[in-house]
């Protein structure tokens, strides 16, 4: 298995599990169905608004703005230490044309 997926899908199904306790079918009118959300008075509503933002929208913003970091950090010092390898080199000969 890929743990990197298997990893994803754990932090998919923790960041879910409100929406098991939350919502539930009611019978709106006589024999129709809907589903809807049941929250603790007067903090249920906010606690779940504030999961829900963390969970889909700032965790995931973070995460990406720590990767593209450390992808411009790598960037950076391989363009560096290139620079500095070639500074150092002697400059070659140009080549003749036959």
């Amino acid at each position: 298995l890929n743990g990197p997926v298997c990893a994803a899908w754990c932090v998919s199904l923790i960041g879910s599990l409100p929406q098991v306790f939350i919502f539930s079918r009611v019978e709106v009118a006589p024999g129709v169905y809907d589903c809807w959300a049941q929250f603790i008075k007067p903090w249920g509503l906010r606690a779940y608004v504030t999961w829900t933002t963390l969970v889909i929208f700032v965790v995931p913003v973070l995460i990406v703005i720590v990767c593209q970091v450390r992808i411009c950090c790598a960037v950076h010092t391989s363009f560096h230490v290139k620079t500095q390898q070639s500074a150092e080199e002697p400059v070659s000969k140009p080549m003749t044309s036959r």
